[in-house]
C-alpha cells in the first residue's frame, strides 16, 4: 500500500511538473496564426511593442490606429515610424503610410522584402481579400465585395466607398442648411440664397427641395425673396407622415410680420406633395436669431437665442436660450429661457423619447460649472417640460464652439465642433472634437482629429459615430472606420461641410456649400448647395 500511494504521490507531482514546463515551451504556439500586429507567446497572441486594438493600449501623447493597429504620435505622426529602413514614412491626413522602395512593400508600417519565389507569403490582404500573383511575379489583392485595394498599399483591402454628388442652387449665393431621407429614399434639401444685387440691395430666401433618389427634382417650395420678406432658415426636420418642418429667422413670411420686433423665429410646415400647409411666428419684444428645429413623439421643439423676455420669463443676460415646444400645427404648449449672465448661442437640437439636447457656446457660466475662457461649449439636457435635467460646460483658455449634437441608443450624447488648442483631457490633437456624455451627464471623453471644424454629427444602428466636417476639403470619417472620405469639387473649388445622415442601409449622406463645380454637374450662381451620396 505504501509503494502505491509512494507512486501515485509520484505521478501527481510529474504531471504538475510537466503542465507547468509546457506552459514555457515554445512548442505552445505551434499552429497559433495571430494577427499581423500581434505576437504569439506561450500560446496566446499578444499586442506587438507599438501596436494596438484601442486607445488604452497607446501612451496620453499617442492615438491607437484601428485600421493600422499602430499606436501614433499625435503631434508627428511619422514619428519613430522608420519603414524597417526600406521605405519613406508620408502623412496622410494625420496618418502615417510607409512608401517603399523598390524591392519592398508596405505591411502596416513596415517595408518587407518582396518574396520572388513565394509572392504572396505572409499577405492577408487585411483578411478581407485573397493574395495573387501577376504575370511579373508580384503579389496583389483581389478583394472580396465590399472592399478595394487601398491605392496607398495594393497589399491591403479597405472598405469600398463611392460618392456621387449632387449640385443644385439659384443664380444667387446659395447656402446649404440640412437635409433628411424618408423611407423611400427621397432626400429633402433646404438651402438659403441670398442676392446681394445694387438693385435690390439684398434679398433672402429659403427653398425646400424634394429629390427622388436619382436626384430628379420633385418639387421645389419657395419662401421670401422680395424686400418685404427676409427668410433665412436654420434647420429643418421630418415627421412620422414624411411631412416637412423648416425653422429660421424672418422679417415677414408668407404675409405675416414680426410679432413685436425687427426678426422672429418661424416654422413652416409643408406637406410630402410639396404643398404649403403653415407659417407660424414666435418671438419676444427683442430680435431672435436663429432657430433650430427637431421633432419626437409628433412634438415640434425649436430652439434659439433672444435678449427678450419670453412668456412671462425674464432674460438674465447678453442672450438666452429659449426653446419652445409646439404640437404639429405649430401650437405654442409650453417655452422657456434658459441661460447664464453672459451670452449663449444654440447651434443644434436633437430629440429623443422624452428628452431634448442642445449644443452651442457660452461666454457665461451655468449653474455647477466654471467658465474655462471665452467662448466655451455646452451640452444641454431637458425633459419634455423643458425643464433642465443637466447642463454642462467644458473649454480651453481659448474659444470653442459647439455645432452639432446626436444621441445613440443608449442614450450616450455625441457633441463635434471647433476647437482651437489641445483640451487637456484629450490625448490627440487637431480643430475638431468629438465630446461624449453619458445618460447621466457625466463625463465621458473627449477627442480631438486632424479636420477643420466638425459640423455634422450622428450615429448608425450600430452605435457608430460618424464625424462630417472640413473647410475647402470636406471628408467624413466613423469611430469604427478612422479613414477620412472625402468630396470635393473640381480644381479651384472649395466646399463647406453642414450635415450628415445614415439610412437604414449605411448609406450616407452628406451635404454642404461648394463655390466650385462636381464632375458631372452645373454650376448654378456663387455658390450652390451640394448632397453627396456615399455607398
Amino acid at each position: 500500500m505504501k509503494v502505491f500511494l509512494l507512486l501515485v504521490l509520484l505521478v501527481f507531482i510529474t504531471s504538475c511538473g510537466d503542465d507547468k514546463k509546457s506552459d514555457n515551451n515554445p512548442d505552445a504556439c505551434s499552429g497559433i496564426i495571430c494577427d499581423e500586429w500581434k505576437s504569439c507567446s506561450e500560446g496566446t497572441c499578444l499586442l506587438k511593442n507599438g501596436r494596438c486594438e484601442s486607445q488604452n493600449d497607446c501612451t496620453q501623447i499617442e492615438t491607437c490606429n484601428v485600421i493600422l493597429h499602430q499606436c501614433i504620435n499625435s503631434e508627428d505622426p511619422c514619428n519613430g515610424v522608420t519603414c524597417s529602413n526600406h521605405g519613406t514614412c508620408s502623412d496622410n491626413e494625420g496618418n502615417p503610410i510607409c512608401i517603399c522602395e523598390t524591392g519592398y512593400h508596405a505591411e502596416g508600417l513596415s517595408c518587407l522584402e518582396d518574396n520572388i519565389s513565394e509572392p504572396c507569403l505572409g499577405v492577408t490582404c487585411s483578411n478581407h481579400g485573397t493574395c495573387q500573383v501577376d504575370s511579373l511575379n508580384k503579389a496583389y489583392c483581389e478583394c472580396e465585395e465590399g472592399y478595394e485595394v487601398d491605392e496607398n498599399d495594393n497589399l491591403k483591402c479597405i472598405i469600398k466607398t463611392s460618392c456621387i454628388t449632387h449640385q443644385l442652387g439659384t443664380t444667387d449665393s446659395d447656402t446649404f442648411v440640412g437635409m433628411f431621407i424618408d423611407g423611400e429614399k427621397n432626400i429633402y434639401v433646404v438651402y438659403n440664397s441670398i442676392n446681394e444685387s445694387e438693385e435690390t440691395g439684398g434679398l433672402y430666401k429659403t427653398s425646400v427641395v424634394k429629390l427622388s433618389s436619382n436626384f430628379e427634382t420633385l418639387w421645389t417650395v419657395v419662401y421670401g425673396g422680395n424686400e418685404n420678406e427676409f427668410v433665412s432658415a436654420d434647420s429643418t426636420a421630418i415627421d412620422s407622415t414624411g411631412n416637412i418642418y423648416i425653422s429660421g429667422t424672418t422679417s415677414g413670411i408668407e404675409g405675416q410680420t414680426p410679432i413685436s420686433y425687427e426678426n422672429d423665429a418661424f416654422i413652416a410646415k409643408i406637406s410630402t406633395n410639396g404643398e404649403k400647409v403653415f407659417t407660424k411666428l414666435y418671438g419676444t419684444t427683442s430680435i431672435e436669431e436663429s432657430s433650430y428645429i427637431a421633432i419626437t413623439n409628433d412634438i415640434i421643439y425649436i430652439a434659439g437665442k433672444t435678449s427678450g423676455d419670453l412668456d412671462e420669463k425674464s432674460n438674465i443676460g447678453d442672450s438666452d436660450i429659449f426653446v419652445i415646444k409646439t404640437d404639429l400645427s405649430g401650437n405654442k404648449i409650453t417655452s422657456n429661457l434658459i441661460g447664464t449672465t453672459g451670452g449663449e448661442t444654440p447651434q443644434s437640437i436633437f430629440a429623443k423619447d422624452e428628452n431634448i439636447y442642445l449644443t452651442g457656446y457660452s461666454y457665461g457660466t451655468f449653474e455647477n460649472n466654471e467658465n474655462y475662457g471665452d467662448d466655451d461649449i455646452f451640452t444641454l439636457k431637458l425633459n419634455t417640460e423643458l425643464e433642465t435635467v443637466w447642463v454642462k460646460q467644458i473649454g480651453t483658455v481659448e474659444n470653442e464652439f459647439g455645432y452639432a449634437i446626436t444621441v445613440d441608443s443608449l442614450d450616450n450624447v455625441y457633441v463635434t465642433g471647433e476647437i482651437y488648442v489641445k483640451h487637456d483631457l484629450s490625448t490627440t490633437e487637431g480643430n475638431t472634437f468629438l465630446l461624449k456624455y453619458d445618460v447621466d451627464g457625466n463625463f465621458v471623453s473627449i477627442n480631438q482629429y486632424l479636420m477643420t471644424a466638425g459640423n455634422g454629427i450622428c450615429v448608425d444602428s450600430s452605435n457608430d459615430v460618424f464625424i462630417f466636417g472640413g473647410l475647402g476639403v470636406v471628408s467624413y470619417f466613423s469611430l469604427n472606420n478612422p479613414v477620412k472620405t472625402s468630396v470635393s469639387s473640381q480644381e479651384g473649388g472649395r466646399e463647406i461641410s453642414k450635415s450628415i445622415h445614415i439610412d437604414s442601409e449605411g448609406v450616407v449622406y452628406l451635404g454642404g456649400t461648394t463655390n466650385g463645380t462636381f464632375s458631372g454637374n452645373t454650376s448654378f450662381g456663387k455658390a450652390d448647395a451640394f448632397i453627396s451620396v456615399c455607398k
